[in-house]
C-alpha cells in the first residue's frame, strides 16, 4: 500500500468511527508532553487507532506536506536562477513526486499530552530543503520574479473548469492552450509569463473538475439513470437516451 493510499484509509476509518479530522499544524512547543510513536507499517497504525478508541477521541488534527502542481511549477520556474548545485540535485530527487504527497502526520491531545504519528517518504527532507531555499530567493528577489497569487489561481481554475469546452479537452495540452485564450490579458496585468500562469490554472482547474464538478455529475447521472430504471427503461435505452455507453451504466447501477 502506499503512503496517499493509507491516509486516505485513516481517513475512511476516522469517518466511519465519527472522529472529525481537521487539517492544522503540529507545534510541539503547546504541550508538556508528547508521545511519539513510531512509525513501523501496519502495526503502528493499528495500535494508533486503538489508542484513539480506548481514549474516546473526538478530534484528529493531520498535517500534510505535498507537492502540489502549484508548488512544483513555482520550484520550477525558479531553480535555474538558483547558483546552488546542491538545491538543483535535491531538486532532481522530488521529481518523481510531482502532483504527490510525501506524507503525514497525525496527531490528538488528551490531558495536556500530545499524541503523535507520522510517515513520510525519505525525499521530504530535499523537498522542504527546496521549497524554503526557493521561496527565501523569491521573496529577496519579487519584483523581479512574479508569482501568481493564489487566490487568483483558485479564480481562474474555478472559471476554467466551468467552461462550457473544458469536458471536452482530451490532455493537459488543450486545457492549457484553452487557459492561454482566456486568460492571456489578466496575465499580462501581474506580468505573469503566459505559459506559467496558465500551467497553474490548469493544475487547479484539474483538481476542481476531479474534487467538485466530475462527483456532482457523477451524483445527478447515478440519480436519472435510478430514475429511468425504476420507469422500466432497459440499459440500452437508457444509454442511448443519455447519451452514454451501457458499461457506464452498469457502473452506476
Amino acid at each position: 500500500m502506499n503512503i496517499e493510499q493509507e491516509f486516505e484509509d485513516l481517513k475512511n476509518w476516522a469517518e466511519k468511527n465519527s472522529i472529525l479530522l481537521a487539517e492544522g499544524d503540529f507545534t510541539q512547543g503547546k504541550w508538556s508532553s508528547i508521545v511519539e510513536l513510531p512509525y513501523k507499517g501496519k502495526d503502528s497504525i493499528e495500535l494508533f487507532k486503538q489508542i484513539v478508541k480506548r481514549l474516546n477521541v473526538k478530534l484528529i488534527v493531520y498535517e500534510l506536506v505535498s507537492l502540489d502542481a502549484k508548488n512544483y511549477e513555482i520550484l520550477e520556474e525558479t531553480i535555474e536562477y538558483l547558483n546552488d548545485e546542491e538545491i538543483k540535485e535535491k531538486f532532481e530527487r522530488i521529481h518523481n513526486y510531482q502532483n504527490k504527497f510525501f506524507g503525514y502526520t497525525l496527531h490528538f491531545f488528551e490531558n495536556g499530552m500530545t499524541f503523535k504519528i507520522e510517515n513520510y517518504v525519505k525525499e521530504t527532507d530535499d523537498y522542504l530543503d527546496v521549497k524554503d531555499s526557493v521561496y527565501e530567493f523569491i521573496e529577496e528577489n519579487g519584483t523581479r520574479y512574479k508569482i501568481l497569487p493564489q487566490e487568483r489561481v483558485i479564480e481562474l481554475g474555478k472559471q476554467l473548469a466551468l467552461h462550457e469546452n473544458y469536458p471536452k479537452l482530451k490532455n493537459r495540452t488543450q486545457r492549457v492552450n484553452l487557459a492561454e485564450q482566456l486568460f492571456n490579458k489578466q496575465f499580462d496585468e501581474i506580468s505573469v509569463q503566459h505559459s506559467y500562469g496558465a500551467r497553474l490554472v490548469v493544475a487547479q482547474a484539474e483538481t476542481y473538475y476531479e474534487t467538485v464538478i466530475k462527483p456532482r455529475k457523477d451524483k445527478e447521472l447515478k440519480k436519472k439513470i435510478k430514475e429511468l430504471l425504476d420507469e422500466g427503461w432497459t440499459k440500452v435505452k437508457i444509454a442511448a437516451e443519455l447519451g452514454i455507453s451501457k458499461d457506464i451504466v452498469n457502473k452506476y447501477i
